[in-house]
């Protein structure tokens, strides 16, 4: 099995919401009634996945849940801060996190 060299992202941290900003060319977007049932489910079983974000607090993975979050207001969420993200790859992660329904 190959080993990875290094983790981006290997440790969670909590981060207050008002915090964590929107990746504005996220390609997936998130209705009312998405939002609701990521609600729903984080209310029901917890918060289960932390929110991918970058040094600067900018969402990679995880619009959704920290949308969720406002609405259950929630004051502060898991995140992992991907630490070596360079100026290209928010969009590569991003798509990456949408096809694999992140």
């Amino acid at each position: 099995m190959t080993e990875l060299r290094t983790w981006p992202a290997d440790a969670v941290e909590r981060r207050s919401v008002a915090a964590l900003v929107p990746y504005a060319r996220s390609a997936r977007t998130h209705g009312a009634a998405q939002v609701a049932q990521i609600a729903a489910s984080i209310r029901e079983w917890g918060w289960t996945v932390p929110v991918l974000v970058d040094e600067t607090g900018m969402i990679i993975a995880g619009h959704g849940r920290v949308l969720a979050a406002q609405r259950l207001g929630i004051d502060s969420v898991p995140v992992m801060v991907a630490r070596t993200v360079w100026a290209c790859q928010p969009v590569a992660v991003t798509i990456s996190a949408i096809q694999r329904g992140l």
